[in-house]
């Protein structure tokens, strides 16, 4: 989600996602599913998950 931040921060710097209501990125990504496609994976080596995010078509 990290890598998706700072690319949607060079294309709109003035975009915030508490502006919309959501407390983080993620919570906002995870609401708008008529825009973008997630897969969550888990790491084999830890407990934490990798977001995988597409936008629709």
């Amino acid at each position: 989600m990290g890598a998706f931040g700072s690319y949607l921060t060079k294309l709109q710097p003035d975009f915030d996602s508490r502006l919309y209501g959501y407390k983080k990125l993620s919570d906002f990504v995870r609401a708008k599913t008529d825009l973008f496609e997630i897969e969550e994976r888990p790491t084999p080596s830890s407990d934490q998950k990798v977001i995988y995010l597409r936008a629709k078509a």
